[in-house]
């Protein structure tokens, strides 16, 4: 959740009352003590409905017997006058009111939850809150009590205290039986800002930060715009941006070649942030323990094992080089390393034979080695439904992208073939460009041993213990 400062203190609050349009709702918290009742807090809120979760935690946690909240809606000039004035009739007697002598900070709350409440809220709002003691002072012995007397009568309406004000705005009476003590209140002032703001916002594949921009009413949005910036590696010193002015409700997409690592979408009028979704569309380059250095190659081994138990003796792997099979129990601490170890997978994936005799009857049988792995394990399964079948694509798709990852390493990259590299790096979990390339390589060879360990678990299920 975003929260930022506003400049202006309480003036700034008022001025934002002032130009609300919306409805406003105002709720109090009367608790009963001894014999008489008081209100403990007040929200103004507008924009939001049926928050009663908000106003029992604003409003103050008590015993029910003890806290009743009452809301009801008021008007706008009615709410002006009593936080300026402390008073609802024009002309009346008017007296300082304790909070608003004090300093304040309002904050802007952009999508999240209702600043520091339970009640989620997914347009931005001005928020300000106020704490303050009260004393009422004790009547001489003898004198006129105003206990369970209407304030509005006579020369006009006495207002001793704010809480007077908002309880005779309520109920037109202030039952003032707590002379002689102190008081703590609470005032909560909410106003949602529903003339434009953000819906969902998220990644799609293949086109970007997709945003959802949203308004109060037709043409609110003109004079609005939308700003992105997302970057896709821990240790990038710059960002990518984009961005669109707007008139109207739309849901606009902002280019992005590859899931980033982090983003900020921005709704900005008049050079005010005015909402504001950050988030990830992908996890960072994860740190993993390390892997023995022949993990990858006695994976190779253990997988076609199992597959001549699956296949009447056939073998997966024929006659695989050692020399590339020995590479792959080396580091790689360059670039150029990173590019030939994935040239050494892809020389050991392409020594993997599946007759045709284990593949299922087709007009056109698959060439692509990777294919006919997943064509032949699929055809051993009863059942479509079966959750080995996503399995064996999910260990497919890992063995693919090491192959295509190692073809768009082997071009001098620019413009697309470079977007190209950076997908498929990040859809295997690796920064681009890599912090660290022997990092890097150590997250292929965990992703190759989880995959090919998976597809020997496929097959071992065909053999139960």
């Amino acid at each position: 959740m975003a929260v930022r400062e506003l400049p202006g203190g309480w003036s700034a609050v008022l001025d934002r009352v002032a130009d609300y349009a919306g409805d406003l709702i105002l709720a109090a918290a009367l608790e009963s003590h001894g014999e008489g009742t008081h209100a403990t807090a007040v929200s103004i809120r507008g924009g939001v409905d049926g928050l009663t979760a908000f106003d029992q935690m604003y409003l103050g946690p008590r015993p029910t017997d003890q806290l009743h909240i009452f809301r009801q809606p008021v008007k706008r000039e009615t709410v002006l006058r009593v936080l300026r004035d402390g008073v609802i009739t024009p002309g009346s007697v008017q007296l300082p009111i304790a909070p608003l002598t004090r300093p304040c900070t309002p904050r802007w709350v952009t999508q999240g939850m209702e600043f520091g409440a339970v009640a989620p809220t997914p347009i931005p709002r001005l928020y300000a809150d106020f704490t303050w003691w009260d004393q009422i002072p004790a009547p001489p012995l003898g004198t006129y009590s105003w206990e369970h007397q209407p304030l509005a009568k006579g020369n006009g309406p006495y207002y001793p205290s704010l809480e007077a004000a908002i309880y005779e705005l309520l109920y037109g009476r202030a039952d003032l039986t707590h002379y002689g003590h102190n008081w703590q209140h609470w005032l909560y002032l909410s106003l949602a800002y529903d003339t434009a703001y953000l819906g969902d916002v998220g990644y799609v594949p293949d086109a970007g930060l997709v945003v959802d921009v949203r308004e109060g009413a037709p043409g609110s949005l003109t004079g609005h715009e939308v700003h992105g910036v997302w970057s896709f590696n821990p240790a990038d010193s710059s960002f990518h941006r984009g961005s669109k002015p707007l008139s109207h409700a739309e849901v606009i997409t902002l280019r992005s070649d590859a899931p980033p690592l982090h983003y900020s979408v921005v709704l900005v009028h008049n050079g005010e942030i005015i909402d504001e979704v950050s988030g990830t569309a992908r996890a960072t380059q994860p740190e993993l323990a390390p892997l023995p250095p022949t993990a990858v190659p006695e994976a190779f081994e253990s997988l076609d094992l199992a597959w001549r138990l699956l296949f009447d003796r056939r073998p997966l792997l024929h006659n695989p080089a050692p020399t590339h099979l020995a590479n792959l129990t080396q580091p790689a601490t360059t670039r150029d390393a990173f590019a030939m170890r994935l040239s050494d997978l892809a020389a050991v994936l392409s020594v993997c034979r599946v007759d045709d005799s284990d593949l299922p009857p087709k007009h056109s049988l698959p060439t692509e080695t990777v294919n006919r792995i997943s064509e032949a394990l699929h055809r051993t399964l009863t059942d479509p439904n079966d959750p080995d079948s996503r399995a064996i694509d999910d260990a497919c798709s890992t063995l693919h992208l090491v192959n295509q990852t190692r073809a768009a390493l082997q071009h001098t990259l620019k413009g697309r073939e470079q977007r190209d590299l950076r997908e498929l790096l990040n859809r295997l979990g690796i920064d681009y460009p890599p912090k660290e390339w022997p990092q890097a390589w150590d997250l292929v060879c965990h992703r190759m041993v989880e995959a090919l360990s998976e597809l020997r678990r496929v097959i071992r299920t065909k053999f139960p213990e």
